[in-house]
């Protein structure tokens, strides 16, 4: 029974996955499909691996995911879990290459631009969006973090530090919490750092 109800809560998760991949479906076109450029992981911070939370909000839907994100020399990988642990979606960037696994349940086309642009504005210094062909902007109002792409707003960032954590080692870290808010499709991602290691 318990082998069923396991089965039973990741199918009902994967669905509740692919009705935020649908309601992404409208902004497909109007920015995911054009060709624009994404920062070089190059860029970003080395070298580090990050275990994080993810929860994603639209209108009164909520998924709950889980994500390991690694940044080497020059290659940026995020893998997606569901909420039993179970690999969904494994992205990889190499320079300007972007390749996506993922399983046989995802069939719908997936925002992964607009998900490495979140990943992108949070942890890369705002120097990484100047390059050749750019039509990027960063831009700061308050504690806020701001993306344009051709004068379009597209995803604004602010970030807290949550409490105190203790860690196995008898030390304390603050787990900063990023919400990022896209806003052509009105979605929330709520993401919090567990645990930050260098590679």
């Amino acid at each position: 029974v318990f082998n069923i109800d396991k089965n039973l809560f990741r199918f009902l998760k994967i669905i509740i996955f692919f009705l935020f991949i649908t309601s992404c479906s409208s902004f497909h076109g109007k920015f995911i499909e054009s060709k624009i450029l994404l920062p070089d992981p190059n860029s970003l911070p080395c070298c580090w691996q990050i275990r994080e939370t993810v929860e994603i909000i639209s209108n009164s839907k909520q998924i709950s995911l889980s994500s390991v994100t690694a940044i080497s020399e020059n290659k940026l990988v995020v893998v997606i879990f569901d909420p039993l642990g179970r690999r969904l979606l494994n992205i990889s960037q190499t320079g300007r290459h972007i390749s996506v696994e993922k399983e046989k349940e995802l069939t719908l086309e997936l925002p992964v631009k607009l998900l490495l642009l979140g990943i992108f504005l949070r942890d890369m210094p705002n120097s990484g969006w100047s390059f050749e062909g750019s039509n990027w902007l960063v831009e700061r109002s308050g504690d806020k973090k701001i993306l344009k792409h051709a004068n379009r707003t597209v995803i604004s960032l602010t970030e807290v530090n949550s409490p105190l954590e203790k860690l196995p080692e008898n030390i304390f870290e603050n787990r900063k919490i990023s919400n990022l808010y896209y806003h052509d499709l009105d979605l929330v991602v709520e993401i919090t750092r567990l645990k930050k290691q260098r590679l």
